[in-house]
């Protein structure tokens, strides 16, 4: 092999190897951080809202939420409600027992409540307050004889 020859390929193997390495032994490999715990930032809580509104508590909708619990049509169960029944009866008359109901109903209108926490929404303390407060308020409304929502 000639000189010029050897020159020619000794130059085109310095050239491929500072381009591409020897297959990437020799060059660092290097990737992106993609950590979702790093990359999410929590804005702080805006506690000038009242965390009712900032949970979406929706207790005007209980009878709607009643009637699927208990499965009876909403327009049924409203007008058994301005009869004089209250839900705890209407629960007994359907299911046998009003207790079920009444964790059952609790537990559905706690949903946005954990879910407003959850997002960051409100504060441990506004959602346990909203617990406490939202269990005495659905307690209360299943008990109550004749209660109609408000608009």
């Amino acid at each position: 092999m000639s000189k010029w020859k050897q020159s020619m390929m000794a130059g085109t193997v310095a050239a491929a190897l500072m381009v591409g390495g020897f297959g990437g032994s020799f060059t660092q490999q290097v990737f992106a951080d993609d950590d979702s715990e790093d990359s999410w930032i929590s804005a702080p809580i805006d506690t000038s809202i009242p965390a009712a509104i900032r949970a979406n508590l929706e207790l005007n909708q209980i009878i709607i939420v009643a009637s699927s619990v208990l499965d009876v049509d909403y327009g049924d169960l409203k007008e058994e409600l301005q009869d004089g029944k209250s839900l705890a009866n209407v629960a007994v008359q359907q299911t046998n027992e009003s207790v079920n109901f009444t964790n059952k109903l609790v537990s559905l209108m706690e949903e946005p409540i954990n879910k407003s926490y959850n997002d960051g929404k409100i504060t441990s303390d506004e959602a346990t307050a909203l617990i406490k407060s939202t269990t005495e308020q659905v307690t209360q409304i299943i008990n109550q004889a004749g209660y109609q929502e408000k608009s």
